[in-house]
């Protein structure tokens, strides 16, 4: 005959303090932060109400997105803060499996929303649909030939509608427009750069006013720089307690997501940070050499 022993009563209590204890001062155990931890969920919920403030990220390719400058603004400074993808990646290799064209686009589809979901960011996508005219065709060699096979009228009409619908004061492209980087790169570079005016000009794209999109004025254009050159520097090697975790180690959590792609790579602790420069503003702003400040400054 099987004999059970029953649970002291205190020591439910006792065990159920102990969890909450590790829920409630995630800083004692000094771990990176997971989605689902409730007490920090319930943080990245509270902490956008300390600002209006609000930035975008423009990129290519899941994976393209400036994971830690994502998580300074976003999981530090409680940004609205938004990452805007061309394509779901379907040119792509794959790490974990077989899937290639539409089916390795899917996967990486999903790994982008995992990855966002640990920065807080919220995620829109310019390609709407499998088979999309934007699509990863492979390398490209500059940007017009990409903005060709796209459609330069349906992308960039796509991401003025991203700008009027999220309203972004900050607007940030992944890359550069130089002709060593990959022409998908390149070319949402030079649309990112064009839609900083464009998107408050009610004569482009009109039709939008016909559904209650109303034009928006970006207030600032920055663009990735390094620390010869440089306006701002988000100091993405920040310890946060709340996490556990530097923004930038933060990042790379988000960017173990993409799986398929082999991204993320553990960070020591330490001083780091992101550098952009200031390309274009709408408003009266001295652009003089800045350390350590925020990119809405």
């Amino acid at each position: 005959m099987e004999t059970r022993i029953s649970t002291p009563k205190w020591f439910k209590v006792a065990l159920s303090v102990a969890m909450t204890g590790t829920l409630v001062f995630p800083m004692i155990a000094a771990k990176p932060v997971y989605a689902d931890r409730g007490i920090v969920d319930l943080w990245k919920s509270i902490k956008p109400l300390t600002t209006i403030a609000s930035a975008m990220n423009t990129g290519a390719h899941p994976d393209d997105e400036h994971s830690a400058t994502l998580a300074y603004l976003s999981l530090g400074k409680g940004v609205n803060t938004f990452s805007v993808i061309a394509n779901r990646g379907e040119g792509g290799q794959n790490e974990i499996g077989s899937e290639l064209g539409n089916a390795l686009g899917m996967i990486r589809t999903r790994e982008l929303q995992e990855a966002s979901k640990i920065t807080n960011v919220t995620l829109g996508m310019l390609s709407e649909k499998i088979d999309d005219a934007i699509f990863d065709f492979g390398f490209s060699k500059s940007p017009d030939e990409t903005l060709t096979k796209w459609g330069d009228s349906v992308v960039y009409e796509r991401l003025i509608r991203k700008i009027r619908e999220m309203r972004p004061d900050v607007i940030i492209p992944a890359f550069l427009n130089e002709e060593s980087t990959h022409g998908h790169h390149r070319a949402i570079n030079v649309i990112t750069v064009r839609a900083f005016k464009d998107a408050a000009d009610p004569n482009i794209f009109p039709e939008h006013l016909k559904k209650d999109l109303q034009p928006w004025q970006v207030k600032k254009l920055y663009l990735p720089a390094d620390n010869k050159d440089y306006n701002v520097l988000v100091p993405t090697g920040d310890y946060d307690e709340i996490y556990g975790a530097s923004y930038v180690q933060l990042g790379e959590e988000s960017r173990f997501m993409h799986k398929s792609q082999g991204m993320g790579r553990l960070v020591d602790e330490g001083p780091s940070g992101s550098y952009y420069k200031l390309g274009a503003t709408a408003t009266t702003a001295n652009p003089r050499i800045k350390k350590r400040i925020s990119l809405m400054a």
